[in-house]
């Protein structure tokens, strides 16, 4: 259990630090959110378990091994081998090669010192429970309050007024629409809304590409008004420029006017509440914030569905998964497939 919470725990930190100091290096980084400190530890603990299950069920079959150095060095290699991961800029080959090494410095060590490194951990287990328990607390308290607080500053809104629902298909070509012209049937639901209210034939995106076209639709600003035409340098820290360059967006004046806004989005890049767009919405999800792709940003998460995710559509991990509604974990892989092949 230590070494399960202790690597996660450290894990997650290392991924949304590194996410900030690579943030402009799209090779390197990883997307991740808050979530990922609290949810990291927990796939640690389930996989180090099993591991520490398979030594123990090899000690009784061949009692003569070395069960606490075998245990020791596998548990403190995955930890040396998933920190090392965190950073982004060394190789597999070469995090492998340096967690054998540091594994196995720390497992002669750990021989010499059984008994006091034992105590150590029964002593520390309970800190770390503890820890975990108060990330994953404050993490998901600091959002419902968040959302309480916006909600309780909403004004009254008019008995008529209309509900707002507003979709966007990114990167979607126009000329690949069946109302717009194209000779297959794509979009039978986008056409039924084209048949029974407005089509504007001729909207024209205001950005060659998603980012400052998203910024565009939620401020009313054409690019060069709101000055977003790249992705924005996110500090160490965390502290940013101003959400949307300090412009208003729809959201906002909606909010004004009494209603309860939300946001949902499955675009990992250019859409999500690390580049601003959560600015006027008292609810905002991003796929970052949920536990089937928080799983999928940690080390083993990603080996995992590397592994068993990708192979095929029929595979049992990917039926288990879409049975309990896990779907955001395959969106890795599927994003932009659907059934009977049209786009809504």
């Amino acid at each position: 259990m230590w070494f399960g919470i202790f690597a996660g725990l450290i894990e997650g930190c290392l991924l949304i630090v590194f996410q900030r100091l690579n943030w402009r290096n799209w090779g390197a980084m990883l997307h991740v959110s808050a979530p990922i400190v609290w949810i990291s530890p927990l796939v640690d603990l389930v996989l180090f378990a099993l591991v520490v299950a398979l030594i123990a069920i090899a000690a009784k079959v061949f009692p003569k091994i070395l069960s606490f150095a075998i245990a020791t060095f596998c548990l403190s290699f995955l930890t040396a081998y998933d920190w090392l991961t965190c950073i982004g800029r060394l190789r597999h080959w070469s995090c492998f090669l340096l967690a054998v090494g540091l594994a196995s410095v720390f497992t002669r060590w750990a021989k010499r010192n059984e008994g006091g490194l034992a105590k150590f951990w029964r002593r520390t287990t309970p800190v770390l429970v503890t820890l975990l328990l108060v990330a994953f607390v404050l993490i998901h308290w600091r959002s419902a309050w968040r959302e309480r607080y916006e909600l309780t500053r909403l004004p009254a809104a008019a008995p008529d007024a209309p509900n707002v629902l507003i979709v966007v298909f990114d990167t979607l070509r126009a000329d690949h629409v069946s109302s717009y012209g194209y000779p297959r049937e794509t979009s039978p639901n986008i056409d039924r809304l084209a048949r029974e209210g407005a089509l504007f034939e001729n909207a024209i995106a205001p950005a060659p590409w998603s980012l400052p076209s998203h910024v565009s639709l939620l401020t009313g600003k054409y690019q060069f008004e709101h000055g977003i035409g790249d992705v924005p340098p996110m500090s160490v820290t965390g502290l940013r420029a101003p959400a949307m360059n300090g412009s208003e967006t729809l959201a906002e004046i909606l909010e004004q006017h009494g209603y309860r806004t939300g946001a949902f989005s499955a675009n990992r890049t250019y859409f999500s509440a690390n580049l601003g767009f959560f600015k006027g919405f008292s609810h905002f999800e991003d796929y970052y914030d949920s536990v089937a792709d928080c799983f999928v940003r940690t080390l083993f998460g990603r080996e995992f569905a590397r592994v068993y995710l990708t192979r095929s559509d029929r595979s049992g991990p990917r039926r288990l998964i879409r049975r309990i509604g896990w779907e955001s974990v395959l969106d890795k892989d599927d994003e932009g497939a659907a059934p009977g092949g049209t786009m809504d």
